[in-house]
């Protein structure tokens, strides 16, 4: 199969929901040699470094996600720069979530010219969008006002596949600015129109931003039924960022979610807990515990602590064994303790329960 079809099948698994198959057909365009065409092949092995870039970031593996960009736009550069919009644009995330607020908002700016100077209308309208979430990330109100009331957006001209990004952030803008009737209503109108092509991907991020929507128009019961199937259909496939980047109302809403399959419960603990390690808004997106803070009325020993501690910097049950000079089976031991202890079943529970605590 050749780069082209590689990448387009990649990108077709990606908005089918399907991330790890779409990472492996990306890895498979980059050991291609070069052809007789090698600007065009050049453009390829860039897009597909883009596409395992986007991979990394939704896997929240927020280092190597800036090695394949880099890579990327070095390729692209030289082989289809109108990709570099895009690429910019995401690089202005990480940036944002590793707290280089300014360099994110210049590294955006950037975008928006290059998208603009392109002279294609949709990729700067796609860019303006992504400019106008990430200041409302970063707080920044007005700015996003303003891109909402002249975005000239109306489901009434119908639902272009290339403008579905824009509709999700005004969705987001409208829900931040108390009006969760308006941000459900073209909610809904996305729901059917990516279902209706089997956009699993883009369902899934409408499904987390109308439990945000229920949330604040205080309907709670139905927010936590909606994030509850959003949570399944993530989970088999590991996204993180898609939950991460929406900020405290998600961590909130997170830590009230219920679900009854041990796997989806591990893979809210690691939500949560990706949560509060996120340096960006780490001071403000601690989600509650699920009950009150108080003293442990059976305190973890000072080896339990210790185990703990290992427990948080994700090492396993014979490393930590290694680390302690003790052997597996009292590793194992000490888990089993800390887990009746502390009231949790898995150890993303365990850390997270810990953080709570305040004792790591």
């Amino acid at each position: 199969m050749t780069a082209f079809a590689l990448n387009r099948l990649a990108q077709w698994q990606m908005n089918q929901g399907r991330l790890r198959q779409a990472e492996e057909t990306f890895q498979e365009v980059l050991p291609l040699g070069p052809t007789t065409d090698r600007q065009w092949l050049s453009g390829e092995i860039g897009l597909a470094h883009l596409g395992l870039g986007e991979l990394a970031y939704q896997w929240n593996r927020l280092a190597e996600a800036n090695q394949h960009l880099q890579t990327g736009c070095e390729h692209i550069q030289a082989g289809n720069p109108l990709l570099l919009p895009s690429a910019y644009a995401l690089w202005a995330f990480i940036m944002q979530i590793q707290g280089e607020t300014d360099a994110a908002c210049d590294r955006m700016t950037q975008a928006v010219n290059m998208a603009r100077q392109s002279n294609i209308t949709w990729m700067a309208s796609d860019i303006t969008a992504a400019q106008a979430r990430l200041a409302l990330m970063q707080g920044d109100r007005e700015m996003t006002g303003r891109w909402a009331d002249t975005c000239a957006l109306d489901v009434g001209d119908g639902l272009g596949i290339n403008h579905l990004s824009e509709y999700a952030t005004l969705a987001r803008v409208r829900t931040a600015q108390g009006n969760s009737t308006a941000a459900l209503d073209l909610l809904g109108w996305l729901l059917n129109f990516v279902t209706s092509l089997a956009l699993t991907w883009r369902r899934l991020e409408v499904l987390l931003l109308q439990s945000l929507a229920y949330q604040a128009q205080g309907d709670s019961v139905q927010a936590r039924a909606v994030l509850a199937q959003a949570v399944a259909l993530a989970a088999p496939e590991g996204a993180m960022r898609l939950f991460l980047d929406e900020g405290k109302p998600m961590a909130q809403l997170l830590g009230r979610v219920q679900v009854a399959d041990a796997d989806l419960a591990n893979y809210v603990a690691r939500l949560r807990h990706d949560f509060v390690g996120d340096d960006t808004r780490q001071a403000d997106i601690h989600p509650p515990p699920t009950q009150p803070l108080q003293p442990l009325l059976d305190p973890l020993s000072e080896r339990e602590i210790a185990v703990l501690r290992l427990l948080a910097a994700d090492l396993s049950s014979p490393e930590i064994a290694a680390e302690l000079t003790i052997a597996v089976s009292t590793v194992r031991s000490h888990m089993k303790n800390i887990y009746s202890k502390l009231g949790v079943h898995s150890r993303y529970e365990a850390v997270l329960r810990a953080q709570e605590l305040h004792l790591l």
